[in-house]
């Protein structure tokens, strides 16, 4: 079965419950460790970024988190302790956090 997200860095598939384990992974780790002593000179940290998406008509997806979400609780979950504490390490790690919502509108305080 085909994954529905791939790690680029790593080139690696994964499934939607993998994805927060894989970032927060020993090779994943290695491979940005790579990756960051091959872009030194412009100390530049990678970034991350992550969306909400539409998976049914009242169903969204939280790629960070790897979870679906009811539309009508996407607000406690862009809101709740697991969604903040994926945010909170993946900023640790990438040094940046770029939400980008490409089928569902969030409120304005989701996206400064």
């Amino acid at each position: 079965a085909t994954q529905p997200y791939e790690c680029v860095l790593c080139n690696v598939p994964l499934g939607k419950a993998s994805v927060v384990s894989h970032l927060n992974g020993k090779k994943h780790a290695a491979h940005l460790s790579e990756s960051e002593k091959a872009d030194a000179p412009s100390r530049k940290p990678k970034g991350f970024s992550w969306t909400v998406t539409r998976k049914a008509a009242n169903v969204l997806e939280c790629t960070l988190c790897g979870v679906p979400v009811a539309v009508a609780n996407i607000e406690s979950h862009l809101d709740g302790s697991k969604h903040s504490n994926n945010l909170r390490k993946a900023a640790k790690r990438y040094g940046s956090v770029e939400l980008e919502v490409t089928q569902f509108k969030l409120p304005d305080r989701y996206l400064g």
